[in-house]
């Protein structure tokens, strides 16, 4: 008798096309132990929701997804889908089809396994999402599919229940929200700091702008204006300067980078102060399309981060560093981006809104990739995969 095949897994992402959705979609199927996972973007009339894709997410949560048959999910699949690479959707649906078995019908670009075909290796399947209109077809694929779905944050109007595992940041949840069996809550956003990327950005880093392992390097991290945090440009220049006179009394250099939300005038003016023996580097982001902050983690001994993003907090934690956190106004961050960061700053993970700065006791890169791996395990163990 032939031996099994073993299981294989594979991933597929629902995504809106907005990088950060993206990414922390990218991070599950990581957590699944899949590299490279199909993307299935929502088509442009779709991406932001709209009657369509309103009046399904409203059907799947009265009647489920089991109300929407596998030939009418696989219509709107093609409809309100499409995959990156269409040669990938193709050889996917043929491996579905082959590991379930000779004469299964798959409705999905019109696969069926051949009668005489053998059995291939049994597929554990997963699609994953992030934001709410990927989460309505994240729904419908998985009934297409037989996948079991996964979505990060929380989903307006979708019970979490509909879903095989829900992971939700704390600050986005609301007062008196009650666990469920499938939720899992993480104090940061899902992100994983890849040492060995980093580590190789940061030598070509090193090599472009004649940095030194062993100087003592400061990172700073400038965003912009957002929802949930106002700009005052001579706030922001304030603390720029207390770390900048900071980096000159400790012998220290700076690195610094902005983003593509940073206001032109504090742009300007940081490029005015990059020409300063303080500055080792400035990597503008109008000009530089690169993200240079793995390697800035990897370099730098102290990181200094705009109370702005979220996703870049969550990024710096999960680098093993304990940023310090500045107010982009004298009022500082609020709503949900403020328990985000009252959050971390309870948990020791901050260090934020600094009066003084704080010195390199502070630095505890040992803690790379924490939160990560501890979620990880959770995800693992609630799917039994662990």
């Amino acid at each position: 008798m032939p031996d099994t095949p073993a299981t294989a897994v594979r991933a597929i992402i629902v995504s809106d096309g907005k990088r950060g959705h993206e990414n922390q979609s990218r991070v599950i199927a990581r957590m699944l132990g899949v590299e490279e996972p199909l993307l299935m973007y929502l088509r442009p009339q779709y991406k932001d929701g709209g009657w369509t894709e309103l009046l399904l997410r409203l059907r799947l949560r009265l009647s489920g997804p089991r109300s929407i048959s596998r030939r009418a999910a696989g219509e709107l699949v093609r409809t309100m889908l499409k995959p990156e690479t269409p040669e990938a959707f193709r050889e996917l649906a043929e491996e579905i089809a082959a590991s379930a078995g000779a004469g299964i019908d798959l409705p999905i670009a019109g696969q069926k396994a051949r009668q005489d075909a053998p059995l291939q290796a049994p597929l554990l399947l997963f699609s994953i999402s992030t934001g709410t209109p990927p989460a309505t077809l994240n729904l419908v694929l998985a009934r297409l599919l037989g996948a079991r779905s996964i979505v990060s944050m929380t989903p307006s109007l979708l019970p979490l229940s509909l879903f095989s595992a829900a992971i939700l940041p704390d600050h986005d949840l609301s007062p008196g929200f009650s666990m469920q069996p499938n939720t899992l809550v993480t104090p940061l956003a899902l992100s994983m700091h890849d040492s060995a990327a980093a580590q190789l950005q940061a030598s070509a880093l090193a090599s472009e702008y004649g940095l030194e392992r062993e100087q003592r390097y400061i990172g700073i991290a400038i965003g912009g204006p957002s929802k949930n945090s106002q700009w005052n440009d001579s706030h922001v220049r304030r603390w720029l300067e207390d770390v900048r006179s900071a980096a000159l009394a400790s012998g220290s250099q700076l690195l610094v980078t902005n983003s593509r939300r940073t206001p032109a005038e504090t742009s300007r003016w940081l490029a005015e102060l990059a020409r300063e023996k303080a500055f080792a580097a400035f990597i503008d982001a109008a000009s530089d399309p690169r993200n240079p902050l793995p390697a800035f983690y990897e370099l730098c001994w102290q990181m200094h981060v705009s109370a702005d993003s979220i996703s870049m907090l969550s990024e710096a934690v999960q680098a093993g560093h304990r940023p310090v956190v500045h107010w982009t106004s004298r009022e500082g961050p609020k709503g949900k981006l403020r328990r985000f960061i009252d959050n971390l700053s309870s948990g020791g993970d901050v260090f934020a809104n600094a009066r003084s700065l704080p010195t390199d006791s502070l630095r505890r890169r040992e803690r790379v990739n924490a939160n990560y791996s501890k979620l990880r395990g959770q995800l693992l163990e609630l799917l039994k995969l662990d």
